[in-house]
């Protein structure tokens, strides 16, 4: 297959639907929801036959006021077989997320696909987020998955050319969408082991787990590895009560001392770590409220130019609509012109009719003399007059008729002139 007959495919973030098998058992879903989504991405160059897809899922934290989204990275030499076949029968977990004809999209890899999380991997902010994180977990230790997505985004042809290149070994990354640096604001990702996340998610319910002690509902000071300390030494019991009476007060004042001063080093080293702590909160969340008073500014933006393309459209059909009546009132204002001008070229008309019936009577009237003429002069010189009189005759209503012609087209092109009409179009 020539890269001349490959078509590029470029597929950003639909919704999908992912299912596997974990561990044997009966077949797993991951659809999106309420509280997740789950989208696919799939980019192939023709050119260089380079490609590379990958699932977007969208994780509620305990840390972010938005969703924090985790990638599943398959890499096109990891795959040794792909098939794609238009679903005519979808599992119901499947139809109920995406009501549409959907495409499936067969995997076998040779090696797990890589599972990116942010450097801090997230913690799950309910049960729900949990359960994702834990099916995304497993489906990254999968090498045979179905990914299900709308047929629309991936024809037949396209799918087949891909299937095609992935199956004879011919694929290999788009290195413009393989890296991690460009993920979670510049931060970038990394490759999570299996388990790693679902090993987090355990420890920090263990923590919530844990009985709270006198003080509860207050934070608990962090432990003396987190700050760098080594714990107090633990005083040794008296082998003797009767050592323990014969302490001086001197050495109480001692012993006292010491200790004020290790317990004031530990309330200091707590404080300083409690205020880093509450520092980078802050920061984060600052950072936080400013990429949402960025995001919330571009969609106001956005809205503005919107609502001024709208009023500006509806100013331009309002004119439009003041055109089109002038239009129609010049239109009516030529068509009574023309009424006008033709009902006046007809009483022109008129008017030459009558006077050719007036010379038509003169000339039989004339007629009528020359024949009389005629008996009393003789018929030869009667009828040469009469024909030097018709011949007279003729050619005075030929210059009548053509005087009144000429005086009715002059009319008509008077009234013609005479006639203004404009179209005025406001800029």
């Amino acid at each position: 297959m020539t890269s001349s007959s490959i078509e590029n495919i470029d597929i950003a973030s639909v919704p999908a639907v992912v299912q596997f098998n974990d561990d044997g058992e009966s077949n797993t879903f991951l659809p999106p929801s309420d509280t997740h989504s789950v989208t696919f991405s799939l980019r192939l160059d023709a050119a260089t036959k380079s490609a590379f897809a990958k699932l977007r899922v969208d994780i509620a934290a305990r840390a972010s006021r938005r969703p924090v989204p985790v990638f599943l990275y398959i890499k096109p030499e990891r795959i040794t077989s792909l098939s794609a076949e238009e679903a005519a029968e979808t599992p119901p977990a499947v139809q109920s997320q995406l009501k549409t004809t959907l495409t499936r999209l067969d995997f076998t890899l040779r090696v797990p696909a890589d599972l990116i999380a942010p450097p801090q991997p997230p913690v799950p902010k309910n049960k729900a987020a949990g359960d994702v994180l834990a099916v995304l977990d497993a489906l990254a230790a999968a090498t045979t998955f179905s990914i299900y997505i709308p047929s629309t985004h991936l024809p037949h042809s396209q799918a087949q050319s891909l299937c095609k290149l992935a199956r004879d070994g011919e694929l290999r990354a788009l290195e413009s969408e393989a890296g991690t640096a460009h993920l979670h604001q510049g931060k970038g990702g990394r490759v999570c082991a299996p388990g790693e996340l679902i090993g987090r998610k355990l420890e920090e319910k263990a923590r919530s787990d844990e009985p709270a002690g006198p003080s509860a509902g207050a934070e608990s000071p962090p432990s003396y590895d987190e700050l760098g300390l080594s714990p107090p030494p633990l005083s040794q019991p008296p082998a003797k009560k009767r050592r323990v009476e014969k302490l001086t007060s001197s050495d109480v004042k001692s012993n006292t001392a010491s200790s004020r001063t290790l317990d004031a080093a530990a309330i200091q080293a707590l404080c300083q770590e409690t205020y880093r702590k509450m520092l980078r909160e802050s920061q984060a969340e600052q950072q936080a409220c400013i990429d949402e008073q960025i995001q919330q500014s571009m969609r106001d933006l956005e809205t503005r130019m919107l609502e001024k393309v709208d009023e500006r459209l509806d100013a331009l059909r309002r004119e439009m609509d003041v055109v089109r009546e002038q239009q129609v009132r010049t239109r009516e204002a030529v068509h009574e012109s023309l009424e006008q001008v033709r009902d006046e070229q007809q009483e022109g008309l008129w008017e030459v009719r009558e006077k050719i019936n007036e010379v038509r009577e003169e000339l039989k009237g004339d007629y009528d003399d020359c024949r009389e003429a005629a008996a009393d002069e003789g018929a030869e010189l009667a009828d040469q007059q009469c024909e030097e009189r018709f011949y007279g005759l003729r050619i005075e209503m030929r210059e009548y008729v053509e005087e009144e012609l000429q005086g009715v087209e002059e009319r008509i092109k008077g009234g013609l002139a005479e006639m203004t009409f404009s179209l005025d179009f406001d800029n």
